[in-house]
């Protein structure tokens, strides 16, 4: 099975594998180029599963760390949407160095972590919820 989502001249790819020492065949490279064709590199939801996730009123951002004693009153994505202006606030100041940047960009970084840990856990809480329903 071929992928055409793009063309790619495959001699000169080739040749460029075998100038920086890879010991490729045609074969191994239509293989491999073609391995993940049918991957749209992205997770695909249903429409009921979309609703659940939209309309879940009873999950909050604090589900995400069981452990924690006291409610964070600003939840990850307040936080990560936060730390962008704030960076982009930085990057337009004269007096700012790198140390500044990089400790806003790696405070960004966690907050983007977190909400993204949260949509998972959220998603397979729907999941959950979805299997159960079908159960019954």
């Amino acid at each position: 099975m071929e992928c055409d989502d793009e063309e790619v001249d495959d001699d000169d790819f080739l040749q460029s594998l075998h100038e920086v020492g890879c010991d490729v065949n045609q074969q191994q490279l239509d293989s491999w180029l073609n391995s993940d064709c049918n991957d749209p590199g992205f997770g695909t939801f249903t429409d009921a599963e979309i609703c659940d996730m939209v309309t879940a009123d009873d999950i909050t951002d604090e589900v995400v760390e069981e452990e924690e004693e006291e409610k964070c009153p600003v939840t990850h994505s307040e936080t990560a949407h936060m730390f962008e202006q704030c960076l982009t606030w930085l990057e337009h100041q004269p007096e700012a160095n790198e140390y500044n940047t990089s400790t806003i960009r790696s405070l960004q970084l966690l907050a983007s972590q977190k909400r993204t840990k949260f949509m998972k856990q959220l998603y397979n809480i729907s999941q959950s919820k979805n299997h159960n329903q079908k159960l019954f």
